[in-house]
Parts: structure tokens; C-alpha cells; sequence
């Protein structure tokens, strides 16, 4: 983790619920706070999610969500 705060000036810090567990999170970024690492933000990835999926545009495309 001191690593890539001295290597990598912004980071996306991302998580998987159950998987990432919850006090390795903590200390990661606990630990880049003390290496003054610029957090951009924090990903949570793989949520399952019970609602069907939408449509919306961007400009001229068509996205699926």
C-alpha cells in the first residue's frame, strides 16, 4: 500500500462485497491516508442488484446500465 501511494498519485481504491473484508479495507486506507495518497474514490464492484435493467442516453449513444 506505501508502495503505490509513493508510485501512484491518484488512486480508485475498489471493493467486492464478500470478498474485500471489511478490516483489510480499513487498514489500506488507513494506510494510504498516511502516506498522503489522493484517493479519487472508492468502487464497489459486483453488487447484485434486483431491479431490471434501464436505458438512458449520452450525447447521440445509447448506453445499457
Amino acid at each position: 500500500t506505501a508502495l503505490m501511494a509513493a508510485v501512484i498519485p491518484n488512486l480508485l481504491f475498489v471493493v467486492r462485497p464478500e470478498i474485500s473484508k471489511r478490516d483489510f479495507v480499513s487498514d489500506s486506507l488507513e494506510q494510504l491516508a498516511q502516506h498522503n495518497a489522493q484517493l479519487l474514490g472508492l468502487v464497489v464492484n459486483g453488487v447484485e442488484t434486483k431491479s431490471k435493467p434501464y436505458l438512458y442516453r449520452s450525447s447521440d449513444t445509447l448506453v445499457k446500465s
